[in-house]
This record gives structure tokens, sequence and C-alpha cells, in this order.
């Protein structure tokens, strides 16, 4: 597929690929836990795709000369992003559905709403003594710039109406990264529960914005990805060390590239989100279902449950290396493959 000399078959070859991971974990056949892992490989790629490949592609959209373009045909963006939706959608519906069978095996998803008096004890105590301290809120004000978003982290974009006149204020809640995606909660009935920890901050969202005079409060997952694209300087003067430390260290600084986010969000507050990381491409405008970055799939655990998860191989040693002391002696006087 080409579009004014551009090719695209790397990207949608990859995106092939990635399809291939999420036939993996709608696969029944393979252990319950582990599809959910393969869930959160997939987004880990999606993730660097963008980072990588797609800001690559649109400096490469970026440098061509203008001309004359077949107005019936799809720019090489356009079709990548409907393809990622494609995909997103398909995401949702294997999560969805792995979820309501880990129900079955006694494994209950938890939201904010849905909690115990018990479990609301236990959540309530454990955002006091955990997760207060990391919560920062910054209002979104349309007059003044917002800081700069951490690359894949994870927001609550914040929408409050306030008493008497029902006037709306925005803000964002980065949701911390020290403490586990994951909270679980006491067991009932010998059956586990888990939430995800932006729940927690959910269900402590009156506490949190405690100086407003709220009538209501919502809060929706967005996350932002960053152009990881770097280069090298042509600075002879500097170390090559020095240079690619410092090529580095801009990729957390790079262009905003892609935004996810719960497709329920409110317009207004989506406009002004948009506007304050001017992303203005309908491709890098991913809408999805309520939780995002499920890269944290991966680190979801068994629930005491070892037969839910493939099972770890342990490396073997090669026979030739065998009470040898020096690896560089054994190579010398032969080659060795190794996996």
């Amino acid at each position: 597929m080409e579009k004014k000399g551009i090719s695209i078959q790397r990207e949608l070859s990859w995106l092939q690929f990635n399809e291939r991971v999420l036939l993996e974990a709608s696969d029944t056949k393979n252990p319950i836990i582990s599809r959910l892992h393969f869930l959160g490989i997939f987004s880990s790629n999606l993730d660097e795709f963008f980072k990588v490949r797609i800001a690559s592609l649109k400096r490469e959209l970026k440098g061509q000369k203008k001309g004359p373009g077949n107005s019936e045909n799809k720019n090489p963006m356009e079709l990548i992003h409907d393809r990622v939706l494609e995909l997103q959608w398909e995401f949702d519906r294997v999560f969805n559905t792995t979820q309501k069978t880990l129900k079955g095996l006694g494994v209950h998803f938890k939201n904010e709403k849905q909690l115990t008096p018990k479990q609301q004890q236990y959540i309530h105590h454990y955002f006091q003594e955990e997760v207060r301290h990391h919560i920062i809120p910054f209002i979104l004000n349309k007059q003044l710039p917002i800081p700069p978003l951490t690359d894949n982290a994870l927001y609550l974009a914040v929408e409050m109406t306030l008493k008497p006149h029902n006037k709306k204020e925005y803000a964002l809640i980065e949701v911390p990264t020290s403490l586990s995606r994951w909270v679980l909660l006491p067991e009932e009935n010998q059956e586990f529960h888990i939430m995800f920890l932006e729940d927690v901050i959910r269900f402590h969202l009156k506490t949190i914005f405690g100086s407003f005079s709220l009538q209501n409060i919502k809060a929706y997952d967005m996350k932002i990805v960053r152009d990881a694209e770097y280069e090298i300087e042509n600075d002879f003067s500097k170390s090559v060390y020095d240079k690619i430390s410092k090529s580095i260290q801009q990729r957390s600084k790079g262009e905003y590239v892609r935004i996810n986010f719960d497709h329920e969000i409110s317009e207004q507050l989506l406009q002004l989100i948009l506007s304050k990381t001017k992303i203005r491409q309908i491709e890098n405008i991913i809408p999805g279902g309520k939780y995002h970055n499920k890269r944290d799939l991966l680190s979801l655990p068994n629930f005491g449950h070892p037969e839910w998860m493939f099972p770890k191989h342990n490396g073997t040693d090669h026979p030739i290396f065998n009470n040898k002391k020096n690896i560089l002696d054994v190579l010398m006087k032969e080659d060795v493959l190794l996996h």
C-alpha cells in the first residue's frame, strides 16, 4: 500500500505480527493468566510501535514535497489508524471475555462501585497509608500550559461539576508507578478479588478534591506516548558515550505521538487535553475501553494457581563449558552456538 512514494508495508506487517500475539491471548488452550500476559505483551508492543515506527513515519511524511494526490485514497497514517482501532476493539473484547472466564474460576475484578463494606474499609486504609502521598493533581486551565506529561504513564482525566451553577473544572492525576497496578482485596468465600489502582483513586476523588464544592466528579483513563526516536549529534568533540547518553535522555521529551483514552470521556475534556498536548492528527487519537496501559497485565499474579501460567523454563548449561574456567579459551579452539 503506497501513497506518494511511501510504503507502509512494514508497518502493516508489524501490526499483523502483533495481531498474532492477540490471537494467543484469545486461544482458550493457553493457561488463563498467560492469556492475560499475552495481552500485556500486545499492549507493550503497540506502545513501542507508536514511539518508534509511527514517529519515524510522521517525519518521513513531513519531509516529502507536497504534490497532487489521489483524494480517493486514504493517506498512510489513516490506514494505520484504522487497523490499530480494529485491533484495539478486539483487544478489549478479549480482555472482557477473559475476565468473565476468571470470574467463573473465583477471581473477580472489582471497580470502585462494586465494593462490599469490608472491602471499602480496606481500600480506604490502603489509600491513606500507601497511595495518598503519591497523588499530586493539577488543574487544567485554558490559559496556562500543563507540565510535560510522562511518556507511557497512566493518567486520570478528571471532570468536576461544581455547585451551585454547574461550573466545570478539569484536572489530571498521574497514577503512581511506584505502586503495583494491582490491589488485592481481602478474600471472600474463598474467592479472590482484585482492583486496578486507578479505581482505588476513583473511589477517593471526593477526598482528593475536598476543597471544591462538588456536585459530581468523574475520572477517565488516559495515556500519552512520546516520540522515542533519537538523533546522534554530529559533534566530533564529544565522545560516543556522551552523544548517546544525551540523545537517549531526549526520548522522554519527544513530541506526543499518541493518546489513548476512555471513549466515554466528555468531548469538552478531550478537546482541552488535545489543545494542551497539541495532538491534532486524528490518526494519533485512539479511543478504547475504561482501562488503559494494559502492559501491566504482564505482572498479574497467578492467585496461587501455578497451572494458570505457562511453566518457566530454566536454562541449561552447554556441555562444552563444563569445568572450563575461561570461556575465551574454548572459543579460541572452536565456535559454540548458544541460545
